[in-house]
């Protein structure tokens, strides 16, 4: 009878474990990748600290810090697509953000510039003069390492750009002027002029 037993225990560890071994080998093998994926996301600024950046982003393209929630870029294809989008319209909104800024100071001196969103008419008006040729009059590409830091400033700058710009767009549809006269009211009146009392950024601010 104890011998039945004995057989019948062993058969019974037999069996458990390799099912043992097979519940805890995929937790280690995960455990495993996910520490190797941390450690390699610490090597690099990540846009959260401590996060997981995505397997796709491995830190190669410029202003990459493992920002992809949506797995918007996971594709190779579509990920080539969303760089180069992102660039032009980074470069633009530099642009426009220049262009806006240094024309009001200009016209703030008495220069006949219009405000930026009566530019589109005054445009209409005239024929703008073609630049032409590459932009790189000053030959910074040609030294790899400047170059790779400088595409990495680009894409910082254009992506304040952008925001920049959203920004301004904000502040006219609440305020009707451009970001200098706003500038220019809240240094006169840094306490009363601010964005929560414009009346549309926070609405109903000032009636307490």
């Amino acid at each position: 009878m104890s011998a039945l037993v004995n057989k019948s225990v062993s058969l019974q560890a037999v069996t458990k474990a390799p099912l043992a071994a097979r519940s805890i080998a995929p937790r280690s093998v995960a455990s495993r990748t996910r520490n190797v994926a941390l450690r390699a996301g610490a090597d690099r600024p990540l846009w959260s600290p401590g996060s997981e950046p995505p397997a796709w982003l491995d830190g190669s393209l410029a202003g990459d810090y493992g920002f992809d929630p949506l797995h918007l870029s996971e594709e190779p294809e579509m990920r080539k697509w969303m760089v180069q989008a992102e660039l032009v319209h980074a470069r633009w909104a530099m642009l426009g953000v220049a262009g806006i800024l240094f024309t009001s100071i200009a016209a703030k001196t008495g220069a006949p510039f219009p405000d930026w969103y009566d530019a589109g008419k005054e445009a209409i008006k005239t024929s703008p003069a073609p630049l032409g040729g590459l932009f790189d009059p000053m030959g910074m590409s040609k030294n790899e390492a400047s170059y790779k830091e400088a595409k990495v400033k680009e894409i910082k700058n254009g992506r304040l750009a952008m925001l920049a710009f959203v920004g301004f767009i904000a502040q006219h549809h609440a305020t009707h002027k451009s970001p200098i006269d706003n500038l220019l009211d809240h240094v006169a009146d840094p306490f009363h002029v601010t964005f929560a009392t414009n009346g549309v950024s926070i609405p109903h601010f000032t009636e307490f």
